[in-house]
């Protein structure tokens, strides 16, 4: 028999589902945020105060994971869970539980450079001064702009960023206006934040940014209705994370039952398959016969991808396989098993995957989150089969 919502909820063993986490105790939010956490729970939003240091977060594989805090075990969901960092108030254990939260795919609100911004403000306000620009304490109304700016998302695509607030220098013409506000949106993408508040100050020449802040836990005074309206957003959910980890074009990769081979990230692949190195190819009976170096597998084919290659379109068969990289286990992935001796590496893995995995590629760097393999050289590879395999099983 099914059990109901409510029995489901009343039992002591059920992770109770978090709307949004809050690293930080209530009684030491600044007004900002605390108004923010009050129009959320007023919409019926569960919403949890965990320190750091006093909470326990367990990765889970589909990204989620359970936070253990009091006794209590709760449920953190993969864009059902919103991590609010207080970044005036963590310490480093919070700095590091905030990073932990993020490599589990929660959608957090900022990344590794824009937690870098936070920890680093004497050497932001250094800058300025050597740039001849104010500080953000020496600004005031008649030179400084602020703008809160809310990234609106959809999926993994950035749609636009929406003005929440502006507080304009009354002696700024029109245009200064809309420049400022087209330097403030512009600035706040880097900050990969759900919000900020972004400052621009008018030197003698130009306008120039001033600071920005992710995720400012105090409200402009002139907006008393600004936390209802982000309220409002975040409770529609029309925000997604980001990617937040940035890798090489090149690292390692260990698929389960098969070993730990070399991977290239190809942004520019758009297969619907990640393709993976075999010696012999056989398909037969609904089942895939194959073999990399001197060990035999066989899988059910669960399709086939058709790749461009040159003026050709080849068919090739897909199994499903589990894969795990950079701290994480990814099931059910979907694999094209080709004869890649001429290329570099024995993995090519697609832009489906690189979203499910939610990374950035740096296309200057390899290796960047794995040890490079010994003796592995990629123009040696090229034409070696057993190139670019670091070890089976």
């Amino acid at each position: 028999m099914k059990r109901s919502k409510s029995a489901k909820n009343s039992d002591p063993n059920t992770p109770e589902l978090v709307h949004f986490l809050v690293l930080e105790q209530r009684e030491k939010l600044r007004s900002g945020t605390l108004a923010l956490v009050d129009a959320l729970e007023r919409k019926g939003r569960k919403v949890l105060f965990a320190p750091a240091h006093e909470s326990e977060f367990v990765p889970k594989n589909n990204g989620g994971g359970l936070l253990v805090f009091q006794g209590r075990t709760h449920s953190l969901r993969p864009k059902k869970t919103l991590v609010i960092a207080c970044t005036d108030s963590l310490d480093d254990l919070g700095w590091r539980r905030w990073m932990q939260l993020e490599q589990a795919k929660l959608p957090a609100l900022n990344n590794s450079a824009a937690i870098r911004l936070c920890q680093a403000p004497h050497a932001l306000q250094a800058a300025l001064q050597f740039r001849g620009l104010p500080t953000v304490e020496a600004s005031n109304n008649q030179s400084c702009a602020r703008f809160w700016i809310f990234a609106q998302r959809q999926g993994l695509v950035r749609r636009e960023q929406v003005l929440l607030h502006a507080s304009l220098p009354s002696n700024w013409t029109n245009e200064m206006r809309q420049e400022a506000e087209r330097m403030a949106k512009e600035a706040a993408k880097y900050t990969f934040c759900i919000w900020s508040e972004v400052l621009v100050a008018k030197t003698e020449a130009q306008l120039a940014i001033l600071a920005v802040h992710p995720q400012p836990s105090t409200f402009p005074s002139d907006a008393p209705d600004l936390p209802q309206s982000l309220a409002d957003i975040l409770v529609r959910r029309n925000h997604a994370p980001l990617p937040k980890s940035c890798i090489g074009f090149r690292e390692c990769v260990y698929i389960e039952g098969i070993g730990e081979l070399v991977a290239k990230f190809d942004t520019g692949n758009g297969a619907t398959a990640c393709s993976l190195h075999a010696d012999k190819i056989v398909e037969k009976d609904g089942y895939l016969h194959w073999s990399l170096g001197n060990v035999q597998y066989k899988q059910p084919i669960v399709g086939h991808s058709f790749a461009e290659v040159g003026h050709a379109v080849h068919r090739r068969p897909v199994v499903l396989l589990t894969v795990r990289f950079n701290g994480l286990e990814y099931k059910k992935v979907r694999f094209a098993l080709v004869n890649r001796t001429v290329k570099s590496t024995p993995v090519l893995a697609n832009r489906q995957f690189m979203r499910l995995a939610g990374l950035l590629v740096d296309p200057a760097e390899e290796f960047m989150v794995s040890t490079r393999p010994e003796g592995y050289c990629p123009k040696g590879a090229k034409g070696i089969s057993s190139a670019g395999i670091v070890a089976l099983g």
